[in-house]
């Protein structure tokens, strides 16, 4: 990635100017609470903003009141709210966000927006490498600085956790930084089975005792919120995947391209495809591990750090910016097949761009998609896993 980055860098930095630019004249210079398409500011930032708020407003019982959220998000932005922007996380997580929830919104949001470059940057300095504006060209980082998404913070996580276990030779210690990653579970899937297939015992423990912590602490101040997410997560959380008006186009995952190519498939199949590709992703990963001639850390924790997207039951576009940990993993000489590495990842860095844009066209014209961007990340992760 660093290679077709300073090769392309030119034309890499216009598109992120590009981007930037639009997208700072959409919101009016963050002055306003609405874009220029009526659009919140921040719209993923929102419902964050929105639980912090109930928090701080002692009506944590209400925290997955689907009607307390859409009717304090129109006290938020001085006008009705028509969509609901909910909130999915766990209580913990909103706790955290109480002191942003202080203040004006369009302030809260400039400074998540800072924070998001600052562990950015923080990130890509554990793993040895310098901040550059061509990154945000990258349509999925740029994504989730538009949208206000919380994946930076999984992005430290992730980085964080990956320095402590190859450059400091510290696992229990890298565990505890992983187990952070609970306020979004999906993700942790991939990495707990990539620790798992390398025997990393200490990892995974220290995985659990952060869990079992954030837990505890949730059970003692927010048992009434702990018990409403736990029904949330059982009975409505499932719900709101499959209802036709989610926003299937925008799932990078393996299940979210088999319901825009096969629309009539139930759950119960979408949830048994993905497992078939998890399976797929873990038998190769493990061969790899196995009969890798090098023993690299940086290439291992890079082949742990490839099963996240298989690994998650859904993900979203702008989750994609956590493939950057790889990218920054690998050198030059680590991906194999060096004769088609750049054309490999010139394609994903097209496709995060495209790929929404065009499953959402085909699904609107045919009434199926084809979503190119979990294709293409298969091609990549098939090629590096396989054998030497």
């Amino acid at each position: 990635m660093n290679s077709f980055f300073e090769k392309y860098s030119f034309v890499c930095r216009w598109v992120a100017a590009i981007f930037l630019l639009g997208w700072l004249l959409s919101i009016h210079g963050g002055f306003s609470k609405r874009d220029y398409f009526g659009q919140p500011l921040g719209p993923d930032f929102l419902p964050f903003y929105t639980a912090a708020s109930l928090l701080n407003q002692n009506r944590g019982a209400e925290l997955y009141d689907f009607h307390a959220q859409i009717d304090l998000q129109s006290t938020i932005l001085n006008s009705p709210q028509n969509y609901l922007h909910p909130y999915l996380n766990l209580p913990l997580f909103a706790e955290a966000l109480r002191p942003l929830a202080l203040l004006d919104y369009r302030l809260a949001f400039m400074l998540w927006t800072l924070l998001g470059l600052a562990i950015l940057t923080f990130s890509a300095q554990k793993l040895g490498k310098h901040f550059e504006w061509s990154w945000l060209g990258w349509f999925p980082l740029f994504a989730a600085i538009a949208y206000g998404q919380n994946s930076f913070f999984s992005l430290g996580i992730v980085a964080v956790c990956s320095w402590l276990w190859v450059e400091r030779n510290s696992p229990f210690r890298a565990g505890l930084v992983l187990g952070l990653l609970f306020y979004k579970p999906q993700l942790m899937v991939g990495l707990v089975l990539g620790f798992l297939i390398l025997r990393e015992w200490r990892v995974l423990f220290g995985v659990g005792m952060m869990g079992g912590i954030g837990a505890l602490l949730s059970w003692i101040f927010l048992r009434e919120e702990t018990l409403n997410y736990f029904r949330f997560s059982s009975e409505q959380l499932p719900l709101l995947m499959a209802v036709p008006g989610a926003p299937h186009t925008q799932f990078f995952d393996s299940r979210g391209f088999l319901k825009l190519l096969l629309p009539a498939l139930s759950g119960k199949f979408l949830m048994l495809g993905w497992g078939i590709v998890l399976l797929i992703a873990i038998i190769l990963f493990w061969k790899w591990s196995q009969f890798s001639k090098s023993k690299n850390r940086s290439q291992r924790m890079a082949g742990i750090a490839l099963l996240i997207p298989w690994g998650a039951p859904y993900l979203l576009l702008y989750d994609w910016t956590l493939l950057l940990v790889p990218f920054w993993l690998l050198s030059v000489g680590d991906f194999r097949n060096e004769k088609n590495r750049e054309e490999i990842v010139g394609c994903l860095w097209i496709v995060a761009l495209l790929s929404y844009p065009f499953s959402q066209w085909m699904f609107n014209h045919w009434g199926f998609a084809i979503q190119l961007a979990p294709l293409v990340l298969g091609v990549f992760t098939y090629r590096f896993f396989r054998k030497e």
